[in-house]
């Protein structure tokens, strides 16, 4: 009989034993292997949504919901910035794009922006079936969010307020235009109609327009980092350094993210430890087993190879069934988080850190498994006998 085959049946019999460590393992590499791949994937989210904007002009209020709101559109804006008092700065020599958006309001929960021409370029949009929209009341959106609403070119549908059903409904119709290419970018989540249709809406007078915030890209890195100082000193509105707020969007998930980490190596530790507890116990249980094998020519070498084939086992087969879970739902729940969270998961590919956690199954096999081998190389087959 092969060692391999002797470490295999010897696990099947203590497979009551073991069950409860493995599936603690398991759940060790998975939620690690989970974690970072979530992590990088809302990493790349954060930077393709941004895009190239290295400012945002809004009214004044938090800077960090002023980003969310009008970049990454996961909150409400902080108010209107009249459209004659940005119109100066627009012609800042520094300001080498500026992209106005108004909010306009929202369709079976997704939101309706109003804005200009230059906003497309932001995340380099492909048009695929019809125009861009030029008049007003004319909408695009993306492939993926015209199969999700079931809106096609010539459609026409109601904005409503808020994102309640029972929200009351504009009698204005908007029409689709056009479809883009999926961009992998919050782009995709939007119904991009031109800002004048968000004024037709509400019925605001040329007098009365504004816009919730202005996209810029400035023509330099010096320009980047002055303009903001001056707009903040002289106008009634701020500008805001989308760098500066990501990194404080780090800043507040640091905690949380080092909580999960903790949770899961602490998952990841119990259960080696428990198997390491379980495997020595059961190496003192089968202690005349072992010196029969011995007798009957398996040597120390051998029966310790076993003990390490069968922790070896127990932690790679954790990292396979824990990893090979979380591939499996990139592959099952990719569009529908993406649809729901907006994050676009990463192709279910093995990372780095899926096999620095298979090199970390292979160590941890190799400790559990040392005390173990210790005591059977320190085993004589005549005491173990006698104490039999």
């Amino acid at each position: 009989m092969t060692t391999l085959k002797l470490a295999v049946l010897q696990l099947w019999n203590r497979k009551t034993r073991l069950i409860v460590q493995w599936v603690m393992v398991i759940l060790g590499f998975g939620l690690i292997s989970g974690f970072f791949t979530l992590q990088s994937s809302v990493d790349d989210q954060l930077v393709s949504d941004l895009g190239d904007v290295n400012q945002v002009w809004t009214a004044k209020g938090s800077p960090l919901q002023g980003l969310l709101a009008n970049v990454y559109h996961m909150d409400a804006p902080l108010g209107n910035i009249a459209l004659q008092e940005v119109k100066p700065w627009l012609k800042n020599p520094m300001v080498e794009r500026a992209s106005l958006i108004g909010y306009g309001d929202t369709y079976k929960g997704r939101r309706i922006l109003g804005t200009d021409s230059t906003w497309k370029s932001i995340y380099n949009l492909t048009l695929s079936d019809g125009s861009w929209p030029v008049n007003t009341m004319d909408v695009v959106l993306s492939k993926s969010l015209s199969s999700e609403l079931g809106l096609s070119i010539g459609d026409n549908f109601q904005g409503q307020h808020g994102e309640s059903a029972d929200e009351h409904h504009h009698e204005e119709k908007y029409h689709v235009v056009g479809l883009f290419d999926n961009s992998q970018t919050v782009a995709d989540r939007l119904l991009i109609t031109p800002l004048s249709s968000v004024w037709h809406v509400h019925h605001i007078s040329e007098e009365e327009q504004a816009v919730t915030a202005v996209l810029v890209k400035t023509n330099s890195p010096m320009a980047m980092f002055q303009l903001p100082r001056v707009i903040n000193e002289k106008s009634t509105f701020q500008a805001i350094l989308p760098s500066i707020e990501v990194n404080r969007i780090y800043a507040l998930l640091g905690n949380t993210k080092s909580a999960f980490i903790v949770l899961s190596v602490l998952f990841l530790l119990l259960g080696v430890f428990s198997i390491s507890i379980t495997l020595y116990e059961v190496m003192r249980a089968q202690q005349f087993d072992h010196t029969l094998l011995r007798v009957f020519g398996l040597s120390p070498r051998r029966l310790g190879a076993m003990i390490y084939l069968q922790a070896f086992f127990i932690t790679s087969s954790g990292w396979v069934i824990g990893v090979g879970i979380i591939k499996l739902i990139q592959v099952l729940y990719r569009s529908q988080i993406a649809q729901k969270f907006g994050v676009n998961l990463a192709p279910p590919t093995l990372t780095p850190t899926d096999i620095y956690l298979f090199s970390l199954a292979v160590l941890l096999a190799l400790v559990v498994s040392v005390p173990v081998i210790i005591r059977i190389f320190k085993m004589t087959i005549h005491k173990n006998i006698k104490n039999a």
